[in-house]
């Protein structure tokens, strides 16, 4: 039964009780009527709250379960070795807009790809996890993740944003050892990231240059800002979002995930706000 009709059964019944019943009942009966009445009204008031919680923890619980499903792509390790690239020398860096001429079948399918770093510097920083979701018909279908041993130790600092210790990656292979498998696994798709310039150009001084592909890139943050800057224009506190972090995008969009801060978990929150987006631009 929904709760308001639990809510006005209760009260239906403690007026009748009060009213009526009172006149025809003894007072065992009388006190009975009306203790059943409260426990409805108490019934309709409590359990709303505990279902909401319920199912927002069962949503990040499947939302956990999508990704620890998700078929796992081979990553064959190479024995070649990258050279890293100055950061100086990157090229221009060019994501996409999403408007109404888009094709949103094509746009369906798509790669999502996070990394996780020592730090926020490209040039002297390093990757310490990876992970790239791929994406058909909006759906996630396989995902490439896995820790990066940076040779180096990694910051306390970074340590406490996407909770990668030392020990978690001093087994794992070099970025050098796993680029070919990702290059493989990206091929000419579509690429999208949350802030994707920071991923880019963490893989181009790691030795990836993905900028020469051929491969467009869309960006989450940008289109987010897109979106939501005009809905604020036009429609007033509708838009109004204190910032852009994916953490802040997703509960306005109500994508419900833990953890983020962590590689697959964040290219899958990515991928679902970057449906959200489209969606609302074209459809």
């Amino acid at each position: 039964m929904k709760k308001k009709y639990l809510i006005f059964a209760g009260l239906v019944l403690i007026i009748f009780d009060i009213f009526v019943m009172f006149r025809f009942v003894n007072l065992h009966v009388y006190q009975i009527v009306l203790i059943i009445g409260a426990g409805l009204i108490i019934a309709g008031v409590i359990n709303p709250t505990k279902k909401k919680k319920s199912k927002m923890q069962q949503s990040e619980v499947n939302a956990v379960n999508v990704v620890k499903d998700l078929r796992r792509s081979d990553i064959k390790l190479s024995e070649a070795k990258l050279k890293r690239n100055f950061y100086k020398d990157i090229p221009e860096i060019k994501t996409q807009n999403i408007t109404r001429r888009n094709d949103i079948y094509s746009i369906s399918n798509f790669i999502v790809i996070d990394v996780e770093t020592t730090g926020l510097k490209p040039a002297t920083n390093r990757i310490i996890s990876i992970s790239a979701i791929r994406f058909e018909d909006w759906q996630p279908k396989e995902i490439f993740n896995t820790f990066i041993n940076p040779q180096t130790d990694i910051p306390v600092e970074a340590t406490r944003i996407n909770h990668i210790t030392n020990d978690m990656v001093v087994d794992a292979p070099t970025f050098s050892q796993i680029a070919e498998s990702l290059l493989e696994f990206i091929g000419n798709s579509n690429l999208v990231g949350h802030n994707i310039a920071f991923d880019l150009a963490f893989l181009y001084c790691s030795g990836l240059n993905l900028m020469d592909k051929g491969i467009k890139f869309f960006d989450t943050l940008q289109l987010s800002k897109y979106l939501l800057q005009g809905i604020e224009k036009s429609s007033g506190y509708l838009g109004y979002v204190k910032d852009y972090k994916l953490s802040t995008l997703c509960r306005y969009f109500n994508i419900n995930i833990s953890s983020l801060h962590d590689a697959k978990n964040d290219s899958y929150a990515t991928g679902l706000l970057f449906e959200k987006i489209v969606k609302y631009k074209i459809m």
